[in-house]
């Protein structure tokens, strides 16, 4: 049974490696199951036995993807994290969110700068939100904005710093735009 298992999701990488390769080279309208499956050197069947479609196919990407990241954050060291916090500034939080999406780039680049179904940028700003109210609010206690605003303004500007990076083939290293991210909040509450 665990042999089945591990070729099932070598089987399901595959797929959506060969899925993020082909999107590079052409419109999610124009990639067809036989494409995906000839290029993954499988029948048709085989990715039929795993997805329903490659709305399907997108879908549980954008989901995997989301799990990953927010266990990453998850498993941040809580005491590390409050360590930084109480040094006005939660650098681990955004470089942990920086590594990983240099650890995955072709995939981020594809699920951000592509017109695919199921909207990840949304789904990953609703998880930037989420885990900002988890991790940070603490910075902005004194502040007397309600924090669903807050942690909104802060996960529209990460996803800014992201896009960016990407657009600029993320050149600079994900420790300079934690930092970026940082020195932009602070600026910005000493207006």
């Amino acid at each position: 049974m665990e042999t089945y298992n591990q070729m099932n999701e070598a089987t399901q990488r595959k797929i959506q490696e060969t899925f993020i390769q082909l999107i590079q080279e052409k419109p999610f309208k124009k990639i067809t199951i036989q494409d995906i499956s000839s290029s993954a050197g499988i029948n048709r069947g085989t990715f039929y036995h795993h997805y329903l479609d490659k709305y399907d196919l997108v879908e549980k990407i954008i989901q995997t993807t989301l799990e990953d990241l927010e266990n990453h954050l998850n498993n941040i060291d809580v005491n590390l994290l409050l360590d930084d916090m109480n040094n006005n500034g939660s650098d681990v939080y955004c470089k942990t969110i920086f590594d990983f999406i240099d650890g995955h780039r072709d995939l981020f680049v594809v699920l951000l700068h592509n017109d695919l179904p199921y909207q990840f940028e949304h789904h990953l700003k609703l998880l930037l939100i989420k885990q900002f109210k988890l991790s940070s609010m603490s910075l902005f206690k004194e502040i007397d904005v309600p924090e669903h605003y807050i942690a909104n303004f802060a996960a529209s500007a990460l996803l800014g710093l992201i896009d960016e990076w990407l657009t600029q083939d993320m050149e600079t290293s994900p420790e300079a735009v934690s930092t970026y991210f940082f020195k932009i909040i602070q600026s910005l509450r000493s207006l």
